[in-house]
């Protein structure tokens, strides 16, 4: 990601992480030009707005067609998950440092 201000890109590890994972799925028409399609069931919440309801509709078909099923999506939030624990430890790791390097 280019950052105003600065001449080198900034790593975004997670989002990295997210577009590795969310690879547009090569079968899509398949080998016999069929095109995968998804059934959607969305509840609309009365108190929300048609175009929201729409929107929210579009992007369930749209993810399930280029990959992110519900078992994919479960696959990327514990990736995710493990991720930001990593990222936990760590920090807590160098504090411990930061601490012992006080003392001396």
């Amino acid at each position: 990601k280019k950052v105003q201000g600065k001449t080198r890109l900034v790593k975004l590890g997670l989002f990295s992480m997210l577009a590795n994972s969310l690879v547009i799925r090569p079968d899509n028409p398949d080998a016999r030009g069929k095109e995968i399609s998804a059934s959607v069931y969305f509840q609309r919440d009365p108190r929300i707005s048609f175009f929201s309801f729409i929107w929210k509709t579009l992007l369930q078909g749209i993810k399930y067609t280029v990959g992110l099923t519900p078992e994919k999506q479960a696959e990327i939030d514990n990736q995710i998950a493990k991720f930001e624990q990593m990222k936990r430890d760590r920090e807590l790791r160098r504090e411990a440092r930061r601490k012992r390097q006080l003392k001396k």
